[in-house]
């Protein structure tokens, strides 16, 4: 199954995510799709009943960063764990068979979208540590040298955080390496 973390600032926008991974998914009955919700969010709330039938969860979050909303999302997910901007689409036929791989890894696609498998997120105990979530995920995967590369391509658009590598960001990038590393070494003696 994959899990897509889709927070919500438009819920034309979401339908429309959503019905692009119906076009696209192989079997959508293996796509799970979490929508992050502010708890002020009253408009985008009260439409809900206009999103398409599917496997639906939602999260109503309050006044917290991003990644913290993120995390939230990813603590009752399923899947493998992918963050999902409701402005991006899938341009990849069978996206979620391509997507949903075990292992100890951090995933990255063509786009440079990320996703964890679920193994690396129980390891790690959340999904990001920052709001510039597909950075510190590739900074994470580049950092254990566990980046697996997977040829599904999508719109998403990257933007690059000049502020990113700040000291603090440093420090819990380095925790996360030391967990996953430490989890990996267990499993191999």
């Amino acid at each position: 199954m994959i899990s897509l973390l889709i927070p919500v600032n438009s819920i034309d926008e979401t339908i429309c995510c959503i019905s692009n991974a119906f076009d696209k998914a192989k079997d959508i009955q293996n796509v799970e799709f979490i929508l992050i919700f502010d708890q002020d969010d009253s408009d985008n709330l009260s439409r809900i009943s206009e999103l398409p039938d599917c496997n639906l969860r939602i999260v109503d979050c309050g006044d917290i960063p991003l990644y913290e909303k993120v995390n939230k999302a990813a603590r009752i997910a399923h899947g493998t764990l992918m963050y999902w901007n409701e402005k991006n689409r899938f341009l990849t036929r069978g996206f979620d068979t391509l997507l949903e791989i075990d292992g100890m890894f951090v995933g990255q696609t063509a786009t440079a979208s990320t996703f964890l498998p679920m193994e690396t997120y129980q390891v790690m105990g959340h999904y990001s540590l920052h709001n510039q979530i597909n950075d510190y995920l590739i900074s994470l995967g580049n950092n254990t040298g566990l980046v697996h590369m997977v040829n599904v391509i999508n719109t998403a658009a990257i933007k690059i955080d000049k502020h990113f590598d700040s000291e603090a960001t440093i420090v819990l990038l380095q925790r996360d390496v030391g967990a996953i590393r430490r989890k990996i070494e267990e499993t191999s003696n």
